[in-house]
């Protein structure tokens, strides 16, 4: 059986959203926002998140 976990940013810092995946051996992230930009938070732009996870 296959689990699919769901992840919100909320106040989470880009480390902090990073550690959750890793914590829970996440590999892959599939971004499914409608609009997937942030006025509150620009850092989990779709391109900026993008390029955080690459790197790391």
């Amino acid at each position: 059986m296959n689990t699919l976990f769901t992840i919100g940013y909320s106040y989470h810092t880009l480390q902090t959203f990073l550690n959750n995946l890793r914590q829970h051996g996440i590999t892959a992230v599939a971004d499914v926002r409608s609009q997937p930009y942030s006025r509150f938070k620009p850092e989990f732009n779709r391109e900026g998140l993008s390029t955080f996870l690459k790197k790391n």
